[in-house]
C-alpha cells in the first residue's frame, strides 16, 4: 500500500455481547466499543464492509481484557449501532496529531 494513497474511513461504533466461561446459559454481558475500517472502493458500505466492521469491534474487545480472561471469552452477538464517515484521506493524514490551539487566555480586565 502506499502511503499517498488515499482511503475512505469510518468510525464504527457498536455493542458486544459476550459470556465468560464454558457455560452456555451464563450471564451475558455487553460492552460498548468502536473500531474504524477502511478501504478504497468508494464510499458505498457493503455487506462484507459490515462482516469487517464486526471483526474489529470483536478485536476491539478481546484487545480491551486481561489476558488471562481472554481464552475465556464467548462473543454471543456484535451489534452495530452507528457507522460515521470519517471522509477520504492518506493514511498520514489519519494518522496526523490533532491541531490543538493554544490555550486562550482572557482579555485583561480594564481599568477605569
Amino acid at each position: 500500500m502506499s502511503k499517498s494513497e488515499t482511503h475512505h474511513f469510518y468510525l464504527i461504533a457498536g455493542m458486544v455481547m459476550f459470556s465468560v466461561g464454558k457455560d452456555e446459559d451464563g450471564q451475558i454481558s455487553s460492552v460498548p466499543t468502536n473500531a474504524v475500517v477502511r478501504h478504497t472502493d468508494g464510499t458505498k458500505f457493503p455487506a462484507a464492509k459490515l462482516a469487517k466492521a464486526q471483526q474489529n469491534l470483536h478485536k476491539t474487545l478481546i484487545m480491551k481484557m486481561p489476558e488471562e480472561a481472554k481464552p475465556l471469552i464467548t462473543v454471543r452477538d456484535i451489534i452495530i449501532t452507528n457507522v460515521s464517515y470519517l471522509g477520504e484521506m492518506t493514511e498520514e493524514e489519519f494518522q496526523a496529531p490533532a491541531d490543538v490551539p493554544d490555550a486562550v487566555q482572557p482579555p485583561a480586565p480594564e481599568v477605569i
